[in-house]
């Protein structure tokens, strides 16, 4: 019996448990980890007044109501049909495709949730006030400042600034103010295509004029240059022509010195020639006086008178004479002469 109780009691633990799981699962709900909560109270208390951080809270079927909203930077897009359309000082009508980078006021989720529960409504407000504040500021805008990135994006700052003063109320915060497209009048296209088309002719103008100052100054370079170019020709001539009398000098002194030195090599050797002629002549006069002294000395000896016989005797014819050489010797001068009676008369 004991056994019964005791079994009895653990099946009434587990339908505890499970009741009370039942109960948890059906009255805490979760808040991501990505999201902010906001917790109403159906029975007239209304929105609690702080926001859920993730987790888990107690939410009573038909007592609570959990409200999930992303606190991460959200964006809303104009464009298209939805394209806000601005006449500006001009009067150019100029359609502006615009993106809204916005996101809930960190801790006043649920003060929106108060103001305008649910994000259809608080994003409703959000475009009216965005094409407000961008009708005002950027209608101040002329269609060609449109086409100044600058002043464009300083407009949209000014507009990023105004749209966060207006929708400080309504617990947004505007991020960014962005100008995705713009499509301009079609007057105003025409009207800039015939300045785009002024301008270019002007700029084609001006090039011409620029090319022919260019062709002026090119032509003018190139007669300086022609001249320099000639004036550089006539100095290289000159000095070719310069080396060229140099080189004429220097070969005409160099021959004339050479024909100088031959000449003078010449002379010298004509006066050494005739020096040496001359000394032969000398020496040979000197010889030759020498051998007729010699000669009349051999002539005045005994040598002279043997010389003379043998001359008589070649060259006398004495007829029928008869000489003995052996009674008289041929060399015998003066026998000789005594026999053919022509002896000298002694004294």
């Amino acid at each position: 019996m004991e056994g019964s109780r005791r079994g009895a009691w653990l099946s009434g633990s587990v339908a505890v448990l499970v009741a009370t799981l039942a109960v948890f699962l059906t009255a805490f709900e979760r808040v991501p980890l990505d999201r902010v909560g906001v917790r109403l109270h159906k029975l007239g208390a209304g929105i609690e007044k702080r926001d859920l951080t993730p987790g888990y809270y107690l939410v009573l079927p038909g007592v609570h109501e959990l409200l999930l909203f992303s606190p991460a930077v959200q964006d809303l897009t104009m464009e298209h049909e939805e394209a806000i359309r601005l006449r500006g000082k001009d009067e150019y009508q100029t359609a502006v495709d615009i993106t809204v980078f916005y996101r809930i006021q960190a801790g006043e989720a649920h003060l929106l949730a108060e103001a305008t529960p649910t994000p259809s409504q608080w994003q409703q407000v959000l475009r009216q006030g965005a094409e407000n504040t961008i009708w005002e500021v950027l209608g101040e805008l002329s269609t060609e400042d449109f086409y100044d990135t600058d002043r464009r994006m300083a407009a949209a700052q000014k507009a990023r600034e105004r749209m966060n003063a207006d929708l400080a109320k309504n617990h947004l915060v505007v991020e960014d103010v962005l100008i995705r497209n713009i499509a301009y009048d079609p007057r105003f296209e025409e009207r800039l295509l015939e300045q785009q088309l002024l301008g270019q002719k002007q700029i084609l103008y001006a090039s011409q004029q620029r090319m022919e100052e260019e062709l002026e100054k090119t032509q003018t370079y190139e007669k300086g240059t022609g001249a320099q170019v000639l004036a550089v020709q006539e100095q290289k001539d000159q000095g070719i022509k310069s080396l060229i009398a140099d080189m004429d000098r220097q070969v005409a002194e160099i021959e004339a010195d050479a024909n100088y030195r031959v000449q003078t090599l010449v002379a010298e050797a004509e006066a050494y020639r005739r020096g040496r002629i001359a000394q032969g002549e000398l020496l040979r006069v000197q010889a030759q006086a020498e051998g007729e002294q010699a000669i009349n000395e051999a002539y005045a000896g005994r040598g002279g008178e043997l010389l003379l016989a043998r001359q008589i005797i070649q060259n006398l014819s004495l007829g029928e004479i008869e000489v003995n050489t052996n009674r008289v010797n041929p060399f015998d001068v003066e026998a000789m002469l005594e026999m053919v009676g022509a002896a000298p008369r002694r004294p």
